[in-house]
């Protein structure tokens, strides 16, 4: 991976200096870009009021882009699922193997090539009043490595896909 192609960016709550690129806009122009495959994993989805993305994601469908969603809480990612009448939207929950057990990875892969990964729920929450980073970068390798362990994950029935 080149370094030069990494870009770092920040979040940070009212009246605290944001240093480089802004993990919003920065978060909003890397799904922009998604011709094919949209792939989201977040702790939380907690509605599709906080979700940052709502507008897009609801465009990218539109676009006949496979989105992927993989998150906690089942009872968050229902709701979040029917929001959005899509066959081009799959839903993932995970499935804790032990207690207090949480899939806890950040990260945004767009058509297996552009790659976001940070601290940052894909929450406005998130945007407007935490301090939050991240990075993106343009890495195939990346995003075929991440790829590979969600389906892994996902053989290991640690993850429980959600109908329509």
């Amino acid at each position: 991976m080149d370094l030069d192609d990494v870009r770092l960016l920040y979040s940070q709550s009212d009246n605290l200096p944001i240093h480089g690129f802004d993990l919003e806009r920065g978060l909003y122009g890397l799904v922009k870009r998604a011709k094919r495959k949209i792939v989201l994993c977040s702790c939380e989805f907690n509605s599709k009021s906080d979700f940052m993305l709502t507008q897009l994601i609801t465009e990218k469908l539109k676009e006949k882009c496979t989105i992927e969603i993989y998150g906690n809480d089942l009872r968050q990612l229902k709701i979040f699922r029917s929001s959005f009448d899509s066959s081009f939207l799959k839903v993932y929950v995970w499935k804790p193997p032990a207690e207090r057990s949480l899939f806890h990875i950040k990260s945004v892969l767009i058509d297996d090539t552009f790659v976001y990964l940070g601290s940052a729920n894909l929450s406005i929450n998130a945007m407007k009043n935490s301090s939050e980073w991240g990075i993106t970068t343009n890495s195939p390798d990346l995003c075929r490595s991440l790829h590979q362990y969600l389906s892994k994950l996902r053989s290991c029935e640690l993850f429980e896909q959600l109908g329509l």
